[in-house]
């Protein structure tokens, strides 16, 4: 998809077009940012899929990435699928006007992760995170700090499953108008997880299900 390292500066007017990014035979990012900045306008649905391995819709290490997009669906078979993936002191913002899924069909699904770093999201619907041969996480901060507003969250797993997880002094502000439901297969789960000096406020949430098989 798009690729800035090493001090890149990336400004993308996608004039309502879409992104897609598929890779057969290796990871795939919608996005993806090393030591760089990468702000784009006006995407539609960006989808990214690999058919073995990794997949990211957004990819930030020491970065800053801004962008406004319709939708995001993500797909790896193999290694991680994460949504938006911020790391090591990287800023991640969108403005979005429609759903997130995630899916790995054998390993683990991020629809946020972030560590030592933020994000920001405004205006998705529903976030739907599955790990069908793994673990699967909604929301995962790790001394980081996430704000966004979403109508719903659906995670589903095989293995662990978590809708917000804060850890180390991280702090999660989530604004829903729907519900919370997550549910592991044969695992432990979770529908809050905060711990180590870490903070989750949510509002507007209408019902939270939890369901796990350990």
């Amino acid at each position: 998809g798009i690729s800035a390292n090493d001090g890149s500066s990336i400004d993308l007017s996608m004039n309502g077009g879409a992104m897609n990014v598929t890779n057969a035979n290796g990871a795939a990012s919608g996005i993806y940012a090393s030591a760089s900045s990468v702000d784009f306008t006006d995407m539609q649905i960006m989808t990214v899929s690999s058919d073995n391995a990794s997949a990211f819709g957004i990819n930030a290490y020491s970065s800053t990435v801004s962008g406004d997009l319709k939708g995001m669906t993500v797909t790896a078979s193999g290694g991680v699928a994460k949504g938006i993936s911020g790391n090591k002191s990287s800023d991640v913002k969108l403005v979005m006007g429609d759903a997130m899924a995630v899916e790995n069909k054998n390993g683990a699904a991020y629809g946020v992760q972030v560590s030592y770093s933020s994000a920001d999201f405004t205006g998705m619907k529903a976030m739907t995170v599955s790990g069908d041969n793994g673990d699967a996480y909604g929301i995962s901060a790790y001394d980081s700090t996430v704000s966004g507003d979403l109508t719903s969250m659906k995670v589903t797993a095989s293995g662990f499953a978590e809708g917000i997880s804060a850890v180390r002094s991280s702090d999660v502000k989530l604004a829903m108008s729907g519900d919370l439901s997550v549910e592991s297969k044969n695992y432990n789960a979770y529908g809050i997880d905060a711990q180590t000096s870490s903070d989750v406020t949510f509002t507007g949430m209408k019902a939270m299900t939890v369901s796990g098989d350990f």
